[in-house]
């Protein structure tokens, strides 16, 4: 009878170190980064960068980029120190410089054959939900800078001014896991990451 009791406990264990393997890692671990937007939203301290297209159409998602890139090109180094200062200190210099960015983004836009309205607005305003990496932030008010071209009617490009985690998003998720699921298995293993 103990045999049997040992022969089960040895199938039970390989059968939670089995699961264990096949389980995806990373939807358990969360990052710095990810507890730091948690910790943003739940005490309403975020600020987010929206860019909207004016469609879908290719090349109004097109235009969105190059107006992004323009904007990241002349206010890169403001937009990185954003993350570095206290929450109002941050809104602040968006809504100081806001005027300049809507300019920057107009001439992106005028470059690129655009004719219609580009504005740019800061403040708290409704955005749609988002994911980034574990953490969902729920459509609802935030305070944010938004670029919209034309319409607004297209897919977004959007990241986290405020704390610092200003990425690209929209990627699969499943990527990022998979990379974190490697790299858990690599310090596992005592392989090079």
């Amino acid at each position: 009878m103990r045999r049997w009791v040992d022969i089960g406990l040895m199938v039970l264990a390989a059968a939670v170190f089995a699961l264990w393997l096949f389980f995806p890692l990373a939807a358990l671990a969360v990052t710095d980064e990810e507890a730091q937007l948690q910790d943003a939203y739940r005490t309403g301290r975020i600020i987010r960068l929206h860019v909207v297209a004016h469609s879908d159409d290719p090349a109004d998602q097109q235009l969105k980029l190059a107006v992004r890139d323009a904007v990241i090109a002349r206010f890169g180094q403001m937009l990185s120190t954003i993350g570095q200062q206290d929450f109002v200190s941050a809104n602040d210099l968006l809504r100081k410089n806001l005027m300049q960015i809507q300019h920057t983004a107009e001439s992106c836009a005028r470059r690129h054959g655009f004719a219609g309205d580009v504005r740019a607005e800061a403040g708290l305003m409704h955005l749609p939900e988002k994911r980034y990496g574990s953490v969902t932030l729920p459509a609802g008010e935030y305070h944010a800078l938004r670029i919209t071209i034309g319409e607004g009617k297209g897919q977004n490009w959007w990241c986290v001014l405020y704390p610092q985690l200003c990425l690209a998003l929209g990627q699969e998720d499943s990527a990022e896991m998979t990379w974190h699921s490697r790299r858990i298995w690599r310090q596992w293993l005592a392989l090079p990451v």
